[in-house]
This record gives C-alpha cells, structure tokens and sequence, in this order.
C-alpha cells in the first residue's frame, strides 16, 4: 500500500481471478462441491438451490473426468437431467439446455416405465433411474470474480 497526502491507495492489478468458498473446489471457472450424503433427485435439486448452485450436468467429457474424481464421489451421483417436463429429456446448467450427452448404451431405456431422472456411473457414463433412488449430487455455480 502506499500513502499520499494522508490517503492510502492500493495497487491495482490488471485481470481478474476466481475464489471459491473454501469447502468448494474450482475447476474452468466453476465451483464444485458434492454432497455429504445420498439423497433423491429432488433433495440433490433443492440442497443445490440452498447453497446457491445448480445440479450438476457435465458440459464436455473434460468436466465429466473432473467430476469423476471429486470427493467423497465413491460410485454413481445424480446430474441436472430429467424427462419429468413434457417427457422429453432436458439437461440445463441452470437454464440453459446443455447439449454435451453421454448416455451409456441403450440408455435411456425407462425400465419400468419410471426411470425419469440421470445419474453418472463410476465410469463415466449416464443411466436413467427412477428419481427416488439415493444418489450422491454434485452442485455447481460460477466462480465469482476478483477484480484487482
């Protein structure tokens, strides 16, 4: 810092720089952070919405490795996909439609005509489940910007 006249001025820096709360992780402009416990869909959807984030959906494969490799993810978590509206499956980042799919083969298949909701398996790819199952969720938001 350096004082002029009595004023203190602090140096500017040019850029900018992202700090996630720090029980999150960044990666791409993004903070992560996975839910301690399983819950269903919804309950993944509205703790997301508590913390001020979104529900996951993997936007590049690239995201989809990051994903895979967050604590504590020990087997499959559930992502921002549903046929719930219209029947018709929608993946947003919030409220955006996400293009980037990853359906395992033959997937989604609606066993028993209640499988509504997509999770991730351990290896990457997605599967259709009923919404209901336990599942880890994984919540997003963008990572806010410094200005220096």
């Amino acid at each position: 810092m350096v004082y002029t006249g009595g004023m203190m001025c602090k140096p500017s820096i040019g850029g900018r720089r992202g700090a996630c709360p720090s029980t999150w992780i960044q990666w791409g402009g993004k903070c992560y952070k996975a839910a301690m416990k399983p819950l269903t869909w919804s309950e993944a959807k509205d703790e997301c919405t508590k913390m001020g984030s979104v529900l996951v959906v993997p936007q590049s494969q690239e995201e989809a490795d990051f994903l895979l490799l967050l604590e504590p993810i020990p087997s499959e978590f559930w992502i921002n996909c549903s046929d719930l509206e219209e029947g018709t499956w929608k993946c947003q980042d919030g409220t955006d439609e996400v293009e980037f799919r990853n359906w395992a083969d033959k997937q989604p298949d609606y066993a028993n005509s209640n499988e509504h909701c997509a999770e991730v398996w351990p290896e990457g790819k997605w599967n259709d489940l009923p919404c209901h199952y336990p599942r880890l969720g994984i919540c997003v938001r963008p990572a806010p910007q410094l200005y220096f």
